[in-house]
């Protein structure tokens, strides 16, 4: 038995209505909803090999705080 296309046109836009939701939630819990701010840093070590790095600052980080 075929799956016809229209089902398999439905399973798609569910398969991407589901990676849409995920990637805007995942987001959304990594930055605390926009409250941190997230930087890559990549330097060269002196051997040579390249380093990265996520760095989290909050929104509302100063010097003060």
């Amino acid at each position: 038995m075929k799956p016809s296309p229209n089902r398999n046109a439905f399973w798609l836009a569910v398969s991407l209505v589901l990676f849409l939701a995920s990637a805007i939630g995942a987001s959304l819990v990594q930055t605390s909803a926009g409250d941190v701010e997230i930087k890559d840093i990549r330097w060269e070590t002196p051997s040579g090999y390249m380093q990265s790095a996520l760095l989290l600052k909050p929104k509302n980080a100063s010097t003060e705080h």
